[in-house]
């Protein structure tokens, strides 16, 4: 007897969002709403490798320490809201799995829809309050990356 392979993780979670059933088009939305959140900080992810290449190709000793503070700072800042989005995902596929009560895992749904976005939010304010201060004022320029919102 041959055993039936079990779909992967992945694969589990895209059926759940996608299912061919009516009540699939609120778990599209908000797949769509965040799939778009993590799609659009992939970006940060970039910036965030070509900071830490630009800070090893740099001479630490002549560094110090607020610019260490600020890199992480700015590193964190700079992963936290695509983690968060891809997390926000996968928490949606574990709520529904979940055997709690149907008001329990609603509430947790509405929590997520709250926080999830308020930490993207602030992690997105702490990236630009940081890049705007003198310690990282040349990796910025090196760059030539927008803290203004404008392309």
């Amino acid at each position: 007897m041959a055993e039936e392979k079990k779909p992967s993780y992945w694969r589990r979670v895209v059926h759940f969002y996608l299912a061919p059933r009516w009540q699939s088009f609120f778990s599209a939305v908000y797949l769509l709403f965040f799939g778009y959140f993590a799609l659009f900080y992939i970006g940060h992810l970039v910036i965030a490798l070509k900071f830490m290449l630009y800070t090893v190709r740099q001479s630490t000793l002549l560094l110090g320490l607020e610019y260490l503070f600020s890199g992480t700072l700015f590193l964190i800042a700079l992963i936290v809201p695509f983690s968060v989005s891809v997390y926000a995902i996968v928490l949606g596929y574990e709520l529904k799995h979940r055997p709690w009560p149907r008001e329990r895992k609603y509430a947790a749904a509405a929590l997520l829809f709250i926080v999830v976005p308020v930490i993207v939010i602030t992690a997105d304010l702490l990236v630009r309050v940081v890049a705007e201060g003198e310690t990282l004022r040349d990796f910025v320029e090196t760059h030539n990356l927008h803290l203004d919102g404008k392309l």
